[in-house]
C-alpha cells in the first residue's frame, strides 16, 4: 500500500473532487467536518411510560447519553411526548425540567428557574392531554459521557403521566461539530 501526503487537494476542473466508481474514502482515521454537521445521532428505543404524582422533582424514564468527540461539539437535544395531566383540583399543575449529567456533576439546562406550571389547565377537574416538546442546543465542553434526563414535578392535582414510546415519545441526541 502507498501513501500519499499532500496539503492541498483541489479539482482540476470544476468545483468537485471524486473518488473513483467503487472506491471509498476511509477517514475513520481523522476528519474534521466543517462547523454546524452532525457528526452523530444518538435516539432512544422503547421507553416504559413515566407517572409522576410527587410534589418534587423526579427521575423518569426518558434518558440518554452521548459521548461527543471533541470538547468543541454541542449537543443538540430533541425530546416530545404525550403528556397527561390528571387531578380533582380547579387548577392542575405540573412541571418537566432537563438534566444533564457529567461523571458526578449535575446541571439543568433547561427551565433553570424551576416552574412547576410548564402544563397546566385551570377550571378542569379531570384531565387534560398535550405534547410535551423541548429541544436545546448545549455546549457540554467534554469528550466524556453526557447524559440528558427529564425530570417531571406534579404541583397540584393528582399524576403527570410521561406516555411510553410507543405514543410517539422520544428522545434524539446530535452531535454538531464546533
Amino acid at each position: 500500500m502507498s501513501t500519499l501526503s499532500v496539503n492541498t487537494i483541489t479539482a482540476e476542473t470544476g468545483n468537485t473532487v471524486s473518488v473513483a466508481s467503487g472506491k471509498t474514502l476511509n477517514a475513520s482515521q481523522g476528519f474534521t467536518p466543517p462547523a454546524g454537521h452532525v457528526i452523530q445521532t444518538v435516539t432512544t428505543g422503547t421507553i416504559a411510560r413515566s407517572t409522576i404524582s410527587a410534589s418534587a422533582w423526579t427521575n423518569t424514564t426518558y434518558t440518554l447519553s452521548i459521548t461527543p468527540t471533541s470538547t468543541s461539539s454541542k449537543i443538540f437535544f430533541h425530546w416530545n411526548d404525550h403528556i397527561r395531566v390528571q387531578g380533582t383540583t380547579s387548577e392542575i399543575r405540573s412541571g418537566v425540567r432537563l438534566k444533564r449529567i457529567i461523571g458526578s456533576a449535575e446541571t439543568i439546562i433547561w427551565n433553570t428557574g424551576g416552574s412547576v406550571e410548564t402544563f397546566q389547565v385551570r377550571n378542569a377537574t379531570n384531565e387534560h392531554d398535550t405534547t410535551g416538546y423541548v429541544q436545546v442546543l448545549d455546549s457540554p465542553n467534554t469528550t466524556s459521557a453526557v447524559t440528558y434526563l427529564i425530570q417531571a414535578y406534579m404541583m397540584t392535582g393528582s399524576n403527570i403521566y410521561l406516555f411510553e414510546s410507543a405514543y410517539g415519545g422520544n428522545i434524539i441526541l446530535q452531535e454538531i461539530s464546533g
